[in-house]
């Protein structure tokens, strides 16, 4: 959040589900956000049809701006989806190496906006190793 301003990539299927919340809508919606694996699928679906029992609270990303990005000192790892409908990799790849020349940047190939449900262990492998921990070997 906050690289990319992608609220009228994103809000029209929100608010459209919203609006009429079947089962179809919600379908097509995860499928959206996540592709075609139908692990993945099935795991956010049923996170996402929880949340909407509610009236969920949602905060509505707003771009960075790019002095403030720039002010991040310590160290950062982006990792993003090839394939995330939200959010442009190559867009968020390319703002956050001009402002913050130090990051890590690392893009899923084939994955969707929902990274641990896709990629799971990957992205463990990733973070750890960015951490420096070493608690998952592979």
């Amino acid at each position: 959040s906050g690289l990319e301003l992608s609220l009228k990539k994103v809000l029209p299927k929100i608010f459209y589900y919203l609006l009429f919340p079947t089962d179809e809508n919600r379908t097509a919606l995860v499928k959206w956000f996540l592709g075609d694996d139908p692990r993945s699928r099935e795991a956010f679906y049923q996170q996402l049809w929880l949340g909407m029992q509610g009236l969920p609270k949602v905060p509505i990303p707003i771009l960075m701006p790019a002095n403030r990005l720039q002010k991040i000192k310590m160290p950062v790892m982006l990792i993003l989806g090839e394939n995330d409908p939200t959010i442009s990799a190559k867009k968020g790849i390319q703002r956050v190496r001009k402002h913050i020349p130090q990051a890590k940047t690392v893009v899923i190939p084939g994955v969707g906006h929902v990274l641990n449900y896709e990629a799971g262990e990957q992205v463990e492998q990733l973070v750890s190793d960015f951490l420096g921990t070493g608690l998952i070997s592979q």
